[in-house]
């Protein structure tokens, strides 16, 4: 996280990012070969969902899916943008969820599938319960 752009030392390193994800995973817990292709099926397509198609004043209209990508590497592109969205770097502060999601759904929109976006859309619009948990923690559930 630096403002400006990245050098081509970092973008190679920036390449690397799954390999970083699976080894940290694997320190965690055990990985099926399934899981780990879809991380990294995640990360490489996470700006190439489809082709888009263009309206007559050029603006994308709708995106013609990919049909190699799995559903979870549907769900980790999203889950992946909004944690990003929300998250504070070191060149600005994090974007509140209504922000995050009005980019996701605006701007950004053609780099999701709109199903999944849309359940994702209506899952984050519910409101957060806080309860104690049978340990007297504090959860949050949906």
């Amino acid at each position: 996280d630096k403002p400006g752009k990245l050098s081509q030392a970092e973008l190679k390193l920036l390449k690397k990012s799954p390999v970083h994800t699976v080894k940290q995973l694997l320190r965690a817990r055990r990985l099926n070969a399934q899981l780990v292709q879809r991380i990294i099926t995640a990360w490489e397509h996470k700006t190439d969902f489809g082709t888009p198609v263009k309206d007559l004043k050029g603006n994308v209209s709708f995106i013609v899916p990919r049909a190699d990508l799995s559903v979870y590497s549907k769900i980790i592109a999203i889950v992946d943008c909004y944690d990003a969205l929300t998250s504070r770097r070191p060149y600005r502060d994090a974007f509140s969820a209504e922000i995050a999601l009005t980019l996701m759904w605006g701007e950004m929109k053609h780099k999701f599938d709109p199903e999944y976006l849309k359940i994702f859309m209506n899952v984050m619009k519910l409101p957060a319960v806080r309860v104690l948990s049978e340990k007297g923690e504090k959860v949050v559930i949906f």
